[in-house]
């Protein structure tokens, strides 16, 4: 538009100059500020109570010349007598001005002492400096520096508004430079660098910033080279430049630390947690972040706590904590309710809302992004009202409504594209981003030009503003398109050039999806040995951050990577290599569960910490006898991978099912599975032969009846009761039960734990039975299976009935228990499993504890966290007699967390526990002769297990009250993991 003027009028674009020329001369040759504006904003020394306190406390010690405890005074607030040695100086040279000589002599002594205190005994000349420069100041010259203050403070005050601001910062630099004050100018550059950085003109920001810190590093004035850092560090944070951010947070609040400037260090605390977290480095964000907040919570300063909150649980949201990343995100949220602060409330129900969305809780989801939509509008912020619709868009793009998804981002990019603040950086980024999900949406459906097309735009914009974060992005993705339209060599150069770059700024992340799309590309096209170094690469890198990362928050980063392996796995069965398959298998499940294990105080587990990876196929077979095999299983995306493991031998196959067709077939078995009427029973016979097809006739010729079958599920194959599949023998349907005494297991490994750390065998009559039943009151029947049950043992304690306080049922689980039977209700968590619990006693109506394994209050609960601090070394088996304990959270990789996993881990190896909700008087039936066969006829569990499912099949086919129909909800429910002895 500029070039188009002044082709056609040359005349405008002279006059043009001239106006500026014109602008210019009256800008610097303004009128002097008068007199009285001076005084009213400069002539009085306005000190807070504190302040005058701590004056003339050093003062009067200066008066009495105990100079130690004047030193003293200044020592123990450095910080603070910096601001006032400025307040004195300014004081002493408007006095000077106005020829109060008294006063400014006066105020340059208090200075001068000031000042000594710094030079002396810190070292720090800057003060001292500052006072010799002010002091020879001319008349002339002395106005020029007031004149010069009394701009800097209007900037100050106008901060809200950029362009008032920099307008007076800019008065202000002008007379620095004229009097060559250097304080000064470096004051007003660094407040010119800050608007510009709020104005998203990050070039210009940083060009400001190399003049600002040659000026301050020149001169010694720490308070400002520590802002410029922080400064510098905000742009490059933004600009995905991590690593640089990283070394300017450091330095920065190295300063802050070595002045006693502890707001400056608590801010600076905040953005070294921010700048690791982008890093990767989990362990080392919270730990700063944790700093910060104790610092806020210490000095009563809300708005920055509620700012720590929010970003420590974006840390934990990114390792996949997500029960913590909500109690931080809803504590933030009420600080900022209390402070009124709607823009932070905004930015806080985006966060909650895009953590819904990841649990998979689209409507709780969308009613925080609306309630962020709603504020942001009531702002009338373009930028926040993209950013959220952008975040609904991703939700509907979750439940497959992908054009109300497009029709929600397209929305949002025009409000951007719309917004005169286009050309800043972070409207650059938020459009791009929204570019990059809309290329993902068509790149989902195939359509693939369409999504290049998209990609390829963002990446433009990318490297137009020197975004190195987004520039890797767009590349690994437009790789990604290219290689699934058969372009390997372009896809390569593309995720080639993202990895360089992902490297430079060492964002793991972003490592790890290059290297595995590298792989890709090369098990496409057939090259194994590349496929296989690059898979392995990105696996080292996953590996690696692991293990920064806290024991229990391990179990959900690991969920995040699982393709990886998959990919893995399938490429190493591709090469014919089953022991690397299976190798890699057991290296991405239940590793969390491992490392817990591994660490736990008791010594139910003898378990080696010398090495992070699990047990070797050959330490699998040397644990298992002749009797055992295992199925550990594997759903990939496009195929089921099936491993079959007994001591000698191990048999792989493939299925040709995807993810998706499995999970559907899943569904629709489990939704006949508790069903009770003939037609549902029907099509449970359909079902259940067709998933036994899929899932054990490939694998059948590795197992032989009456073995002892270790079923190790993964994905949606922890819903299946394998107990309840049927295969055709002879022309007559059978249940898979009838052939095999089936149990279950995390892992192999873990498998190998539990048989290898058996307990000693104790004689019946010496074993130590607790059982409790009925504490509510309303399971008649599980009164009777705990006072059966309790018979068959020599010295069993019970607790049956209402009442029962928690306190007495503690108490006897600190003791040596080798059976524990729990026959009550249970409540499971499927968003916090550790928050499950079973019902114990009286419950008094409070919620179960799940933040804190150490807030253990008698509320008649016995929860998930609770069962962690308990020590089972000498239990052999724990009962949950209950609905649906065997269920809980599943984290892909990790398998069911809920409470069976939690009584593991204190210990037992053993656990029974029911997929759903059985009728209590089966449940009795069940429990009963399950411990007869076990106790009185000596089976192993598994067979006394078996025995007691067939005797009610059996009953269930006589009984016409059940249609003569062994229905699978009465008996398939109940499950064994661990040791089947």
């Amino acid at each position: 538009m500029r070039s188009f003027a002044k082709f056609v009028y040359p005349g405008i674009a002279i006059w043009g100059l001239i106006a500026v020329l014109a602008w210019f001369f009256s800008f610097i040759a303004s009128d002097p500020v008068p007199m009285d504006q001076l005084e009213k904003e400069l002539g009085q020394r306005t000190l807070t109570a504190q302040e005058e306190e701590l004056l003339n406390e050093f003062s009067l010690h200066c008066e009495k010349s105990k100079h130690q405890q004047a030193v003293a005074v200044i020592l123990n607030q450095p910080f603070r007598f910096r601001n006032l040695f400025q307040k004195v100086l300014q004081h002493a040279l408007f006095s000077k001005l106005t020829q109060d000589l008294v006063n400014a002599n006066e105020s340059f002594e208090i200075a001068a002492a000031i000042a000594r205190v710094y030079q002396d005994s810190l070292a720090d000349n800057f003060l001292m400096n500052e006072l010799h420069f002010s002091k020879l100041l001319t008349t002339a010259q002395l106005q020029r520096k007031l004149e010069a203050d009394y701009f800097f403070n209007k900037g100050i005050a106008s901060l809200s508004q950029n362009d008032s601001a920099m307008y007076f910062f800019k008065k202000s630099l002008h007379l620095s430079r004229k009097i060559g004050d250097e304080k000064r100018k470096a004051d007003n550059l660094l407040m010119w660098q800050y608007v510009l950085y709020q104005k998203g003109a990050y070039e210009d920001a940083l060009k400001i910033g190399e003049e600002l810190l040659e000026i301050v590093r020149r001169t010694g004035y720490l308070h400002r080279e520590a802002g410029a850092l922080y400064n510098i560090g905000q742009i490059y944070i933004e600009s995905g430049e991590v690593r640089k951010a990283l070394e300017c947070f450091n330095r920065a609040w190295e300063i802050h630390r070595t002045i006693g400037n502890q707001a400056g260090e608590l801010q600076l605390l905040g953005r070294l947690g921010v700048a690791n977290n982008q890093m990767g480095d989990f362990p080392r964000a919270l730990d700063f972040l944790d700093q910060a907040i104790t610092l806020c919570q210490a000095s009563g300063n809300k708005w920055e706590e509620l700012k720590n909150l929010n970003d420590r649980g974006l840390v934990f949201k990114n390792i996949g904590d997500y029960e913590k990343a909500k109690r931080e995100y809803t504590n933030a949220f009420e600080r900022a309710e209390e402070e009124k602060d709607y823009p932070n409330q905004a930015v806080i129900l985006n966060n909650l809302g895009i953590l819904y969305r990841l649990l998979g809780d689209s409507e709780q989801s969308f009613s925080y992004l609306s309630h962020a939509l709603a504020i942001n509008d009531s702002l009338g912020n373009p930028y926040d009202i993209a950013l959220t619709l952008k975040n609904l868009g991703d939700v509907y793009k979750d439940q497959d409504s992908l054009k109300l998804a497009l029709a929600y981002l397209e929305q949002a990019r025009s409000i951007i594209k719309k917004n005169a603040a286009t050309e800043t950086f972070k409207p650059r980024i938020l459009e791009s981003d929204i570019l990059i999900n809309m290329g993902d949406i068509e790149a989902g459906q195939n359509n693939h030009s369409t999504a290049l097309g998209y990609y390829e735009t963002a990446l433009t914009t990318f490297k137009t503003i020197g975004f190195k974060t987004g520039i890797a992005s767009a590349l690994i993705r437009i790789g990604n398109t290219l290689a699934g339209m058969g372009q390997h060599e372009n896809a390569l150069e593309n995720l080639n050039e993202a990895l360089a770059i992902a490297n430079a700024i060492e964002t793991p992340l972003h490592q790890v999806h290059a290297l595995y799309g590298i792989g890709l590309v090369y098990q496409r096209t057939t090259d194994f040995d590349l496929a296989e170094k690059y898979f392995e690469q990105a696996i080292a890198q996953v590996e690696a951050a692991r293990v920064h990362i806290q024991r229990e928050d391990r179990i959900s980063y690991f969920s995040t990577i699982q393709n990886l392996f998959d990919q893995m796995i399938i490429l190493q069965w591709m090469r014919g290599n089953g022991h690397a398959a299976f190798a890699y298998s057991e290296r991405a499940r239940a590793r969390g569960f491992l490392d817990i294990l591994r660490e736990r105080s008791n010594d139910a587990y003898k378990v080696s910490s010398n090495s992070d990876h699990p047990a070797s196929l050959e330490g699998i077979q040397n644990s298992l006898n002749q009797g055992v095999v295992l199925l550990e299983y594997r759903v990939t995306q496009d195929r089921l991978i099936i491993f079959a493991v007994d001591h000698k031998n191990l048999l792989i196959k493939d299925v040709a099912i995807s993810r998706a067709d499995l999970s559907r077939l899943v569904d629709a078995f489990r939704g006949t599975v508790e069903k009770t009427d003939p037609d549902s029973y029907a099509r449970y016979l359909e079902l259940a032969q067709r998933l036994y097809e899929i899932v054990i006739a490939p694998i059948k010729q590795g197992i032989s009846p009456e073995k002892n079958v270790y079923v190790i599920p993964d994905g949606v194959l922890y819903q299946v009761p394998f107990a309840a599949l049927v295969f055709t023998q002879d022309g007559q349907q059978k249940f898979l039960m009838q052939d095999y005494n089936l149990a279950y297991a995390p892992s192999a490994t873990i498998l190998k734990l539990c048989l290898d750390n058996r307990r000693p065998a104790i004689p019946a009559n010496q074993m130590k039975l607790f059982a409790l039943g009925n504490p509510t009151g309303d399971l008649r029947h599980s009164a009777t299976e705990v006072r059966d049950i309790a018979r068959m043992f020599f010295n069993p304690d019970t607790l049956i009935g209402k009442n029962i306080p928690e306190g007495k049922i503690s108490g006897m689980l600190q003791e040596n228990i080798n059976i524990l039977h729990f026959a009550t209700h249970a409540s499971i968590n499927g968003k916090s499993p550790l928050a499950s619990y079973l019902v114990v006693g009286a419950e008094n109506g409070k919620a179960p504890h799940h933040q804190s394994r150490t807030n253990h209050d008698d509320d008649g609960r016995l929860s998930a966290y609770e069962v962690y601090d308990l020590n089972l070394a000498e239990t052999q088996l724990v009962t949950l007699s209950a609905c649906s304990t065997a269920n809980g959270r599943f984290f892909q990789g990790e398998g069911v967390v809920g409470l069976t996993h939690a009584f593991m881990k204190a210990g037992t190896n053993a656990i029974i526990a029911t997929q759903w909700n059985i009728p209590d008087k089966y449940t009795m039936e069940l429990m009963k002769s399950f411990y007869h066969n076990w106790i009185t006829k000596k089976m192993t569990k598994t067979e006394a297990l078996r025995e007691a499912q067939q005797k009610i099949i059996i009953e269930m086919s006589r009984k016409s009250a059940t249609q003569n129909l062994p229905y699978p909800k009465a008996w398939a429910a109940i499950t064994l993991t661990g040791d089947y002895r």
